[in-house]
């Protein structure tokens, strides 16, 4: 089946009550900037952020997804280290990255540092569908040895292993120790552990999400970075992971080249008996955004943006 997403605009869903108009683009629609003022809470504080932004908003569900989708040339790509497990996650993310490439008139991106790789499926199959970008060289950096292992066989089954830098190491010691490789025509993409999760929750099945107390544990030190004026990132976040933080270190640093947003439901961490209370309380310390349907199906926001420092 074709790779596919459904539209989505806040305005047709009451509860996230955001008073904005639909501009079609394409297959996607953009938000417009709302006309009245509305109360500034934190589903509010968001809505604005993507409307000032001008973001394409969608929806994505793993349900649409099919791994044939991403790789019809490929008999088993092996997704299982991909953030969440979640197809939909892993789409929204290369979907970010060429979005990040395609929207660099007259600039050169050499190289895309992928922060976190997984299973690398969003570079590869952003390699995989632009046979024009044939110069461009992915450096691929993730803690753990077996995401390492996974990413080099996807690579060499796609005959990209060539263009590939593998790098088994800590990605905030990587980024701190490799400073002068981040210059403008290098792209940093990074789509960390964002769930926030309590410090006492040390089972191992959460270390793949474990984004802190707030969510912002891999956030805060990637935004804050001194990257040269002019770098570009492209970061993956959440209205999960104490957004309002988020968008303040996003303004005050850089220039938001494009934003868009997917929103998801609540999946195996997210509705999880031992974090599923913790998530409700960030939400009442107004620390965590998601919505909720009367039937108790809850979805929260994928935010994409590509920035570029200051």
């Amino acid at each position: 089946m074709p790779l596919m997403f459904f539209l989505y605009i806040f305005g047709a869903q009451p509860s996230w009550s955001m008073a904005c108009a639909g501009i079609h683009q394409g297959q996607r629609e953009v938000v417009a900037p709302p006309s009245d003022g509305s109360k500034r809470d934190l589903l509010d504080v968001i809505e604005k952020f993507l409307s000032d932004a001008h973001a394409e908003v969608g929806t994505v569900n793993d349900s649409d997804l099919t791994v044939g989708d991403f790789f019809p040339m490929i008999q088993s790509p092996n997704l299982h280290l991909s953030q969440f497990n979640s197809l939909g996650d892993t789409f929204e993310h290369s979907e970010l990255i060429a979005d990040a490439l395609g929207l660099q008139q007259g600039r050169q991106i050499a190289k895309v540092v992928d922060f976190f790789c997984g299973s690398s499926i969003p570079t590869l199959r952003i390699l995989a569908s632009n046979p024009e970008w044939r110069s461009l060289r992915v450096t691929a950096v993730d803690v753990d040895p077996e995401a390492i292992q996974v990413s080099q066989k996807n690579a060499q089954e796609l005959g990209l292993l060539g263009r590939y830098d593998f790098h088994n190491l800590d990605a905030l010691g990587f980024l701190r120790g490799n400073s002068s490789r981040f210059g403008k025509s290098t792209l940093a993409a990074l789509n960390p552990p964002y769930l926030p999760l309590p410090d006492q929750l040390n089972e191992e099945k959460f270390a793949p999400v474990d984004g802190g107390p707030d969510g912002t544990k891999f956030l805060v030190p990637f935004l804050s970075y001194p990257y040269e004026s002019g770098s570009l990132v492209a970061v993956t976040w959440s209205s999960l992971s104490n957004p309002r933080r988020i968008i303040d270190l996003i303004r005050q640093s850089y220039e938001i080249i494009y934003v868009h947003a997917y929103e998801t439901e609540f999946g195996q961490y997210t509705n999880s008996a031992e974090l599923l209370p913790y998530i409700i309380a960030q939400r009442e310390e107004g620390l965590s955004a998601f919505i909720e349907s009367g039937e108790g199906h809850r979805r929260y926001l994928i935010i994409g943006t590509v920035l570029r420092k200051k």
